[in-house]
């Protein structure tokens, strides 16, 4: 079968490698538009990638690269493929798809472009801390994290390290180092995988009325104005009722309502709310 030839000839290659083209099929449901999908033949396609550590470098622009000439029947046939290797040494692949001219598939443009959106917002709430078991929850969480397991097991080593520099080693101590060796290396490949992952999923830009948007301070407006549109008043007028009610406010009551809020107000109301907000 040609998957298993394609997986013995990408065996062969030690290294980064990179696998691109028309492979004729999909991997799931949602690539296929107006056309039969393949569920065993997906499946034999994703088993390939799996067997052979490649991950699919993230496509943007159309969602399909090929196109019939009726337009009724689309699908994404093309797609570029990158071993782990490169893509943890090389976490900022991406794709993006160009226009059609003479082919019925579109061209892909493979790039490595660091998307900087800035800087996370990180927020901690100081009441946080007087909640009962909050110093354990953070102990706990820390030592079970990988990046908490490599700094204790970097830290032994060097200890280790320091004492069969002395000639003070056992046999014991040296095959503790011999372990820990291997539970660093363990780490730093969990490490890079959850890297890569991260990438893989990262917001490398946005398609606006069929152009392809990837300016970090672009996308984030076209953010912005999408959310802002969704959760904004409506402009249409609403219904109103013509009839007297026996209570009602005042002149002045209705007018103390609508006036603007001062900024004195504001910082009363935000000086309020204490040094910890």
């Amino acid at each position: 079968m040609v998957w298993e030839y394609l997986s013995y000839v990408i065996n062969q290659w030690n290294g980064n490698v990179v696998v691109m083209g028309d492979f004729n099929e999909v991997r799931y449901k949602s690539d296929r538009f107006g056309s039969v999908f393949n569920v065993q033949g997906a499946e034999e396609f994703n088993a390939f990638i799996a067997d052979v550590g490649l991950e699919e470098v993230p496509l943007g622009g159309s969602s399909f690269t090929w196109c019939h000439k009726s337009a009724t029947k689309m699908s994404k046939l093309d797609r570029f493929f990158v071993s782990n290797s490169l893509l943890n040494s090389c976490p900022h692949f991406s794709a993006i798809t160009l226009e059609r001219f003479l082919s019925d598939h579109r061209p892909i443009l493979l790039r490595e472009i660091n998307f900087d959106y800035g800087p996370t917002p990180f927020r901690f709430f100081h009441h946080w801390i007087e909640l009962d078991g909050f110093s354990n929850f953070v102990s706990d969480v820390w030592k079970s994290a990988p990046g908490g397991d490599s700094v204790r097991f970097k830290e032994e080593l060097r200890v280790l390290d320091e004492k069969i520099d002395k000639k003070d080693g056992s046999n014991e101590l040296v095959q503790r180092r011999t372990d820990l060796i291997k539970n660093i290396n363990h780490l730093d490949q969990i490490r890079s995988m959850d890297l890569a992952q991260k990438s893989k999923m990262a917001i490398r830009g946005v398609m606006v009325d069929g152009e392809w948007i990837d300016d970090p301070m672009n996308v984030k407006r076209e953010f912005f104005n999408h959310f802002r549109d969704r959760f904004s008043k409506p402009v249409d007028h609403r219904i109103s009722i013509e009839m007297q009610y026996p209570k009602q406010l005042s002149y002045e009551q209705q007018a103390d309502l609508e006036r603007m809020v001062t900024k004195e107000e504001l910082k009363a109301a935000v000086w309020d709310y204490g040094t910890d907000k």
